[in-house]
């Protein structure tokens, strides 16, 4: 039993210590978050909302998925962040997914779909990593309506770490 739990502070360290390893970005002295990761990008022949919705729930695998927001223009106040060629946007919702689209030529590659990773109130994307020349090509935003599972997550934890207590205590018996 002392080597499991040992064993399990251990991991816990390591884990502790990898998370904090990410790099977080700012705009003025407000704390964004990490950028956040690309999942797809695709160009679609339409920006309707059921074309922009049935290309999200074909990547993520998941038909109870909702566009619950969108919005475009003024709506879209991005600001630079601390970093160059770095972009961050006040979202309305704190979705688990967006995805922007930008003005293209036909064909070529317009609609990008993203993982809200750090902080979920703000989109923070790359631009020379998505080859974007600037923010001004942003059409629009949309805001996935996926819950994020954090309740349930730390159930499963704290439901976990009982279930090993009361096997330690069987086993010491």
């Amino acid at each position: 039993m002392k080597k499991l739990l040992a064993g399990l502070f251990v991991f816990c360290s390591f884990t502790a210590f990898g998370a904090g390893q990410a790099i977080s970005y700012t705009v003025g002295s407000v704390d964004v978050g990490g950028l956040d990761s690309l999942k797809s990008s695709i160009s679609l022949s339409d920006s309707g909302d059921t074309t922009e919705l049935d290309w999200v729930k074909s990547v993520l695998q998941d038909d109870s998925i909702t566009l619950s927001e969108k919005y475009s223009g003024p709506d879209m106040p991005w600001q630079e962040t601390d970093v160059a060629g770095t972009w961050a946007l006040d979202l309305r919702g704190e979705p688990a997914y967006y995805f922007i689209k930008i003005g293209a030529k036909k064909g070529d590659i317009d609609h990008f779909l993203f993982q809200n990773l750090d902080s979920l109130s703000w989109a923070v994307i790359d631009l020379p990593g998505l080859a974007i020349e600037n923010i001004g090509k942003v059409s629009h935003i949309g805001e996935i309506g996926t819950p994020v599972p954090e309740p349930g997550t730390l159930f499963l934890l704290g439901g976990g770490l009982l279930g090993l207590a009361v096997y330690g205590r069987r086993r010491m018996k």
